[in-house]
């Protein structure tokens, strides 16, 4: 058997699966690996049910539902069964949609409060932005390279080509022709078009058909002080940082310095303090 796999963690009462994973490591050592109590690991739903049933004296089963000659993909492998599983029903105990990392997980409002609060306004210093650069230097993407087919490519496409539009009334052919005219991730816009967001680099955004989704302030009435500004002011306007260098608009700075263009404009509305140990106002001849 390959040491590659993608497993399941099945209920011993209904043989439904509970949790999808995979391992590089053999099914043995990482089903033993489920029923320790490591206290470093924290309290996951996983984790908790596993001991539910370790206090009635029962155990899961693991059953293999792919092996793979190599780990090239069991990332998507892993996403794609976790999602199957959902799709069929069984009540699992993953947190996030698979594929390594975090993705998919919610975080507790509480503790991005605290988070934001911790950092808020706190420059990265030089050296550790140097450290955080050379560790990224030379990672690949999982999914470099690698093609999209079937329904995947067919959904890509009809996202990247529909028409799109901001709360300004400004058409775009496409999420990708937004993104270069106003120097902001597709990936961003994509996630306010999906409702997974409010808003990015200062814009609303919808499809061609349906309306602008703009949170209502009670205090100013259905549409926020900052886009009746925007709507109102020039499309560029020179900036300058805190050592009196001068721009000749935000995607400029961002460009020069390597920086996301919606933070810029985050600092110059207020929201942030600083970005990338930058501080950025509107530049007054």
């Amino acid at each position: 058997m390959s040491k590659f796999l993608i497993y399941a963690l099945l209920c011993p009462r209904c043989n439904c699966p509970r949790y999808v994973g995979q391992t590089c490591q053999g099914l043995t050592d990482r089903y033993y690996n489920h029923l320790r109590d490591n206290p470093q690991d924290g309290s996951t739903h996983k984790k908790n049910w596993v001991k539910s049933l370790q206090k009635q004296g029962l155990q899961p089963k693991i059953v293999v539902l792919l092996e793979l000659p190599n780990a090239d993909y069991l990332n998507e492998a892993e996403i794609f069964w976790i999602a199957e599983m959902k799709r069929r029903g069984f009540p699992l105990t993953n947190i996030t949609e698979g594929g390594g990392g975090l993705r998919g997980y919610k975080w507790p409002d509480e503790f991005k409060r605290y988070m934001s609060e911790k950092f808020k306004g706190r420059p990265i210093p030089e050296e550790q932005r140097r450290k955080i650069s050379q560790s990224l230097m030379g990672n690949i993407p999982y999914n470099k390279g690698k093609k999209l087919t079937g329904k995947a490519k067919e959904a890509h496409r009809l996202l990247h080509d529909k028409p799109i539009k901001d709360e300004n009334g400004n058409i775009y052919s496409s999420v990708t022709e937004a993104s270069l005219k106003l120097g902001i991730q597709r990936q961003n816009i994509s996630k306010v078009l999906h409702g997974t967001r409010n808003t990015v680099g200062g814009h609303y955004f919808s499809f061609l058909d349906e309306p602008i989704k703009i949170p209502v302030d009670k205090r100013f009435g259905e549409r926020p002080p900052d886009v009746v500004e925007r709507a109102s002011a020039p499309r560029r306007k020179p900036i300058v940082d805190q050592n009196g260098v001068v721009y000749p608009g935000v995607n400029a700075a961002a460009r020069q310095l390597g920086l996301s263009p919606g933070n810029i404009v985050s600092v110059l509305k207020g929201v942030y303090k600083q970005t990338g140990g930058y501080i950025f106002k509107y530049f007054e001849e």
